[in-house]
């Protein structure tokens, strides 16, 4: 019994032994050593790791910061997600924003829904492109005319990423918005808004914008009544 139980022991001592020399090296001067010492930390699952990149979330260096947010991703915690949206709400720099939105789309809670739509409206489209993934990762159908707004962002990656997520979550009022993307000047946003169309209807009429919308207004009448063609 004794002998079963050593090989356990050896590893947590290990494993402790690992988290507190990436601990020590989160306190380094270097930037860089920082960011890998997060970066490591995010594969160390557990409340060691999880507490060492919260006590270290306030780092001075963005890049640090951006590889802490990605790390939370990973961790279990209200803490944790309380943290990403902080960053995600008010961090100054950008690639922070948009990290914080790709840790919180690998948690996928509803409960960070609201955050990741307030993020939509982002002054950095990555931020807002971040946001978009993450809400067609969570799959929350609230998120749904949210995204159906940013299907007219000034970024094509944006309108792609919103149809993309649309089709996802898979609501029926990501229809309409949908078959006006139709219309969209950028070839890839038509095109993944016809795909998108496809697997909603299990229908195909193409690009054809006309066909489309006769047959929305067929199926879905009374729905078609507030859009105009």
């Amino acid at each position: 019994m004794l002998g079963a139980l050593l090989p356990g022991a050896s590893f947590a001592c290990f494993k402790d032994s690992r988290i507190q020399a990436l601990v020590e090296r989160l306190g380094s001067k270097d930037a860089e050593e920082r960011s890998a010492a997060a970066r490591s930390l995010g594969a160390i699952q557990g409340r060691a790791a999880r507490r060492a990149l919260l006590e270290a979330s306030n780092d001075p260096d963005a890049q640090v910061r951006e590889e802490i947010a990605l790390s939370l991703g990973f961790q279990k915690g209200a803490k944790t997600r309380t943290k990403l949206t902080d960053y995600l709400t008010n961090d100054p720099s950008s690639s922070v924003r948009a990290a914080a939105a790709e840790g919180l789309a690998a948690r996928k809670e509803r409960k960070s829904v609201p955050a990741l739509i307030d993020a939509l409206w982002d002054a950095n489209s990555e931020v807002r492109l971040a946001a978009s993934k993450a809400l067609g990762n969570i799959g929350d159908p609230g998120a749904t005319l949210p995204l159906a707004e940013r299907l007219h962002d000034v970024s094509s990656a944006v309108r792609r990423s919103a149809a993309a997520s649309m089709a996802r979550i898979s609501d029926h009022r990501a229809i309409a918005p949908l078959i006006h993307c139709l219309n969209d000047d950028d070839e890839q946003v038509r095109s993944v808004a016809l795909e998108a169309l496809r697997a909603m209807t299990d229908v195909d009429h193409g690009n054809r914008f006309e066909d489309w919308w006769e047959w929305f207004r067929t199926e879905y009448k009374y729905e078609a009544l507030r859009y105009k063609e």
